[in-house]
């Protein structure tokens, strides 16, 4: 089992924060993985949620397409202070390329987690859907791209929601 293994290994002073050449963390790989167990072990004994690989991308951009437990994996990395609005080396946020996902044909699971993790990041987790890349490109602009509209609904339906709530404080 992963898990006793990192534990082992923390234990014996492996700083869980180590990057590879890649610049990839042992909870970036965790993640990837679909290893919840072992991404809680090294979030508990010191694991950075904000993490960035060679690339930029975070813990969060490292779930797998087709995780089926999406809202369980944010909820741990947001409570250890993941950030849904980080940006990549292109200025792209987690919400940017979840959108992102439906730009190729996709095996339908793939884009039916490309639509829980959009909604999970707007409606929980106040992901930005204003927040532009380094071209000046959101989400917003991408949406058309899905070729979906319960994205574009999803996305359209929260931005309405942001822009009320910001004009309101």
């Amino acid at each position: 089992n992963n898990t006793i293994v990192v534990k082992l290994l923390l234990d014996h002073g492996v700083d869980p924060n180590s990057h590879c050449s890649g610049g990839r963390t042992p909870l970036m790989g965790a993640l990837l993985r679909d290893n919840y167990s072992t991404a809680q072990v090294l979030l508990r004994r010191g694991a950075s949620a904000t993490a960035t690989d060679n690339r930029g991308l975070t813990p969060i951009d490292y779930l797998p397409d087709d995780c089926p437990s999406v809202k369980r994996y944010l909820s741990m990395l947001m409570a250890y202070g993941a950030d849904v609005n980080q940006v990549d080396q292109h200025g792209d946020t987690a919400l940017c390329k979840t959108v992102g996902m439906g730009y190729a044909p996709l095996r339908r699971k793939t884009f039916a987690f490309a639509i829980d993790r959009m909604e999970v990041l707007l409606t929980k987790y106040g992901a930005d859907p204003f927040k532009g890349n380094v071209k000046g490109h959101t989400c917003l602009t991408h949406i058309g791209n899905t070729k979906s509209g319960d994205a574009t609904e999803l996305l359209l339906t929260h931005t309405a929601s942001y822009v009320t709530h910001k004009l309101l404080l």
